[in-house]
């Protein structure tokens, strides 16, 4: 298949006015009423971005073609809508899923002529909305200007992701091998745009599922006499959602079942418990200082000054406006939250991690205060006050909401202050308070003014970000500095380092990014890295670029090149990525070597050590699923790769070399540590041995 694309793409490339053809038609199509459902045009847009990006086509004329093709397309819709608009229910696919024209009208309705330019972008009502607009007798030249520029942006943003790609790619791939990443990509790009229309319908047949069962319960709680407590539970006089009362009620029963479950968990130090270190180990190898610098200002967004800042600042705008139905549940809902999550903290007393430097000063760890509160009291504040917007316009108000509750609990995880299972707890607490007042709320109408409620959410938020600018202002240094990683130090003297071996002192891992050790540390240097730099370089040693996107343009290209087997993610070693990563070619296989800053300091130097490893790279194969025995490693070269970087590093009068033996330490049980041989190289410039 690849040798008949070649050809193909080389064709292409002579003969660029086919390609804009062929873009013309696809966003033609893409364009047209009824056609557009079942034409992949979008898919097929990024996959000829890839093409322009690769240097392949032409840019400039091609996506011209798709603009042009995009607005004829949409022409004929308005032509076709506008034309057969007294009968448009009888005309086919309409007649055979009326659904398609309502979602249509009802898009067209709630948007106005701006539907027109929004819904280029929406894939189901995409191909629907031109038509649309000329049932509704749209004037054509409102309709043009709108749709022109929507043309403009649409064709130019669905290209983009493909170009920038393509262009990459064709920047670290070789000639020969361009073809094979085009037709990755454009594979790749139609089995996702496949999985993702797979994973809707399957959502929207258990969601449809869902509402069927609703609907029947509520029906028999209706009438079933015995059941008359439970029907007072979930009344509500908004008979268009009573079914939303069931919602409320089950999330209240589950969340409180879950909450208690985790707190089980918690005292018995149970299963749940067991994923927090690996998870707390994982964030903390994630920490850079730009999302840091994200991360801190959204977790003081929860932090319990400004959540009380808006309660108190919501309580008061209801009590000034009247509102007193409506501030009595607000209130309820605050204190039970800030009374149940300080509560459970003092009678459990579960300490925090100890990962960062910060941590004794933060008081108990579970549940996450933080979690707790934005979701109760955020959640809250959407529930009352969305009750006068349309139902998509309340969607995207809870979207909000809950998503910048998701993110104060996912700042909490990468910060280190909490574990899993006190976010987890946060969240069924929170929920919980949520779901329940919510539910007695809604049992009766509550009349609130817009002007009203914008006037107290001004207030609210004045309050809120206002306690939270001042915090920022006042900790913000502060707090990087106790949510800085904290790593257990060694200090030991020259000497003990020097004399080290498997008697006095075990062998240093390597961990993953869930805290497993998986694979031995066999180098260590004490002294200038440039030093070891320009030996290895002058042995044959090369720089290696650990790139992602490199490793990934090598790896869809299937270049002969063995970088291109080397995993995505960079290794670390106590959350830092290498310091130096070389790499040489040893009998037809990889060997790297690479070196990170430990936590062992020497006296009295007080110079910190650099340790490392070099290993064959192996790549993975599924004959690497058999556990081998421990006493038999199995090497990929005929050298050891110990062995090699010593006879490497050995005959010069900058380094001293000296190997430390572990014998007694077999190797892990992983396969990247399958060529440890039980020694260390204990690495020294001249300088430091001279001190």
């Amino acid at each position: 298949m690849l040798e008949a694309l070649k050809p193909a793409i080389e064709w292409l490339h002579f003969h660029p006015i086919i390609a804009c053809v062929a873009t013309f038609f696809i966003a033609f199509s893409e364009s047209i009423a009824f056609i557009g459902l079942v034409i992949p045009g979008s898919v097929l847009l990024i996959g000829i971005g890839t093409l322009i990006g690769s240097g392949v086509i032409t840019a400039r004329e091609t996506i011209l073609a798709a603009i042009i093709g995009a607005i004829l397309g949409d022409f004929l819709s308005f032509w076709i809508g506008h034309h057969y608009c007294g009968h448009i229910h009888d005309i086919w696919p309409f007649r055979r899923w009326p659904a398609l024209l309502k979602k249509g009208e009802a898009f067209f309705h709630r948007h106005g002529g701006k539907g027109v330019f929004l819904g280029r972008f929406v894939g189901p009502v995409r191909p629907i909305t031109p038509v649309i607009a000329g049932v509704m007798k749209m004037p054509f030249l409102n309709f043009a200007l709108v749709d022109i520029f929507s043309a403009l942006l649409w064709a130019t943003a669905y290209m983009l992701p493909g170009i920038v790609l393509g262009g990459a790619a064709s920047a670290e791939l070789s000639h020969d091998a361009v073809p094979h990443f085009i037709l990755i990509m454009l594979i790749s790009t139609v089995t996702i745009a496949l999985l993702y229309w797979f994973i809707v319908k399957i959502i929207q047949f258990f969601v449809r599922m869902y509402h069927h069962f609703q609907k029947h319960l509520w029906t028999y709680i209706q009438q079933t006499p015995r059941l008359s407590l439970l029907k007072k539970m979930v009344y509500t006089p908004f008979s268009e959602e009573r079914e939303h009362q069931i919602d409320l009620l089950f999330l209240s029963l589950l969340s409180f079942l879950f909450f208690c479950f985790i707190v089980y968990e918690v005292m018995t130090g149970g299963w749940l418990t067991h994923y927090n270190p690996p998870l707390n180990y994982f964030f903390r190898s994630l920490r850079v200082l730009a999302i840091d610098k994200i991360m801190i200002p959204l977790t003081f967004l929860g932090e319990k000054r400004p959540m009380l800042a808006l309660l108190i600042a919501v309580g008061a705008g209801l009590l000034w406006k009247r509102y007193y139905r409506t501030a009595f549940f607000w209130f309820l809902n605050g204190f039970l939250i800030f009374g149940l999550t300080s509560g459970v903290k003092l009678y459990l007393h579960v300490p925090r991690p100890l990962g960062i430097k910060g941590a004794l000063e933060q008081g108990w760890s579970f549940p996450s205060g933080h979690t707790a509160l934005s979701i109760a009291l955020l959640g809250m504040m959407a529930l009352m006050f969305s009750q006068h917007l349309p139902r998509l316009s309340r969607k995207y108000l809870y979207t909000f909401m809950f998503g910048l509750s998701a993110l104060i609990a996912l700042s909490r995880l990468y910060l280190g202050a909490h574990w899993l299972s006190d976010v987890l707890g946060g969240l069924c607490l929170g929920l919980f308070c949520l779901s329940s007042t919510a539910l007695l709320y809604r049992h009766r109408k509550n009349q609130l003014r817009p002007r009203n409620i914008i006037f107290i959410v001004i207030i609210a938020a004045i309050a809120w970000l206002g306690v939270w600018s001042i915090l920022l202002f006042k900790e913000e240094r502060r707090a990087f500095e106790k949510y800085q990683l904290s790593w257990p130090k060694e200090i030991i003297t020259l000497k003990e380092w020097q004399d080290q071996n498997g008697n006095n002192h075990s062998p240093l891992y390597r961990n993953d990014r869930f805290g497993k050790p998986v694979q031995t540390v066999n180098i260590q240097l004490l002294g200038n890295l440039n030093v070891l730099r320009s030996q290895l370089l002058r042995h044959g040693w090369l720089p290696l670029n650990e790139s992602a996107l490199k490793i990934l343009f090598f790896r869809l290209s299937q270049q002969s090149n063995q970088i291109a087997n080397l995993p995505f993610i960079t290794r670390q070693y106590l959350g830092k990525a290498p310091l130096l990563t070389f790499y040489k070619i040893v009998d037809n296989n990889l060997l790297i070597a690479r070196l990170w800053q430990s936590s062992i300091e020497i006296l009295p130097q007080k110079t910190t050590i650099l340790v490392g490893e070099v290993a064959y790279y192996h790549a993975w194969h599924p004959h690497l699923l058999r556990k081998h025995k421990k006493d038999k490693p199995v090497l990929l070269g005929s050298r050891n790769p110990l062995d090699v970087l010593e006879t490497d590093l050995k005959h010069t009068s900058s380094l001293t070399v000296k190997v430390a033996h572990f014998e007694q330490y077999p190797p892990l049980n992983n396969a990247l540590d399958q060529d440890w041989n039980g020694n260390v190289l204990l690495i020294t410039t001249n300088k430091e041995t001279a001190r």
